[in-house]
């Protein structure tokens, strides 16, 4: 089965973005997932495993100038699929994304997505709050204070 990819990546230092993949060919046997990518960063190839009875992806994701992974997982709500990736050259971020048979349309909306990424109408203040209050939660960034100014301020950790 081919299928199309619309994804949007929440990144902590960088930002955040989309990335979009075509004709991802899945083997419904092994549950294989390969294909290419397009983003802002290049093009890239994916390699991983698609389990639709399970609701779970990942991939690794390699652009065609680099020789570092990234690693990506997904966990399918609903019809869009939110995970998180890790890399060497990337960092971390959170991700989600809609997977549709290709020649489909997606169901993607940007009100889907702003649902899920806990936005509302108090704007991305809210969102980012509730972003970096979880990559506390997970480990990735921990709230010590500045010496020199004694305020709250915010710490990269390696991931536990």
């Amino acid at each position: 089965m081919l299928y199309d990819m619309i994804e949007v990546f929440v990144q902590p230092i960088l930002g955040n973005g989309t990335f979009v993949g075509n004709d991802l060919q899945h083997n419904e046997k092994d549950n294989g997932l390969v294909g290419k990518m397009y983003d802002a960063y290049g093009h890239s190839e994916i390699k991983g495993t698609l389990d639709l009875s399970k609701g779970l992806m990942g991939f690794n994701k390699q652009y065609h100038d680099r020789e570092t992974t990234i690693k990506y997982t997904f966990k399918k709500q609903d019809h869009i699929w939110v995970g998180e990736f890790k890399g060497e050259d990337a960092g971390f971020g959170e991700v989600m994304c809609e997977i549709f048979e290709v020649g489909r349309t997606p169901k993607w909306d940007w009100n889907d997505i702003a649902k899920n990424a806990q936005l509302s109408i108090d704007g991305t203040e809210k969102w980012s709050k509730n972003i970096v209050d979880g990559m506390i939660k997970k480990g990735y960034l921990e709230i010590v204070k500045n010496s020199a100014t004694g305020k709250d301020v915010v710490k990269p950790l390696e991931r536990p």
